[in-house]
């Protein structure tokens, strides 16, 4: 019997392979494993629609805004009188007290100081529109308005009478107290 080498046998049967072409063609197997392993199926996005009370919230806000926005047009420049509530002079409270009373059918104490109890506190960067903001303007005298977004709220100003100012003025920002958020149903207001 005459020997062949395995070279040859290998070879007769198809299945030659030199030991450099192997470990080339175990590389490229490894190499297309490998970079298939990091492949994750596209599954396409679903669409995220707000939900429900989602919608309701912004629907409500923005409601809210527009009817604080009308009560500040029929009340802008109205001037500033301690303990008034009508339109020859009103105060920061007397002017939130009537505010929620005509605008959102919401009956508030008259006081700054009752007010500040009414409803559940509210941190500054998560306020809504229609969130009462007070503020420590003496040493003993308390300010009150409403908020009514981007940074603005509604109030009867000493100085200015009834105007909108910003969160972030200066005076404003440091004399800041404290929020509260007062329940406003839809039931209540209209909504």
């Amino acid at each position: 019997m005459k020997m062949i080498p395995d070279r040859f046998e290998s070879d007769r049967m198809g299945l030659y392979k030199s030991d450099s072409m192997k470990k080339t063609i175990l590389l490229i197997i490894i190499m297309i494993l490998a970079g298939c392993a990091g492949l994750v199926p596209h599954k396409p996005e679903p669409s995220v629609a707000p939900r429900p009370e989602d919608q309701t919230a912004i629907r409500n806000n923005t409601l809210i805004r527009k009817k604080l926005m009308d009560q500040y047009a029929e009340w802008k420049g109205t001037r500033y009188r301690a303990g008034g509530l009508s339109r020859n002079g009103v105060d920061c409270s007397g002017f939130v007290y009537l505010t929620f009373r005509s605008k959102l059918n919401i009956h508030l104490p008259r006081s700054a100081d009752l007010q500040s109890k009414c409803g559940v506190p509210v941190s500054r960067n998560n306020l809504n529109p229609g969130d009462l903001v007070f503020f420590k303007t003496g040493f003993f005298e308390r300010h009150v308005g409403v908020y009514i977004g981007e940074d603005w709220f509604l109030h009867a100003s000493s100085t200015n009478g009834v105007t909108i100012s910003k969160l972030s003025n200066e005076y404003w920002a440091s004399a800041y107290c404290f929020s509260r958020r007062v329940t406003i149903r839809q039931d209540q207001s209209g909504l």
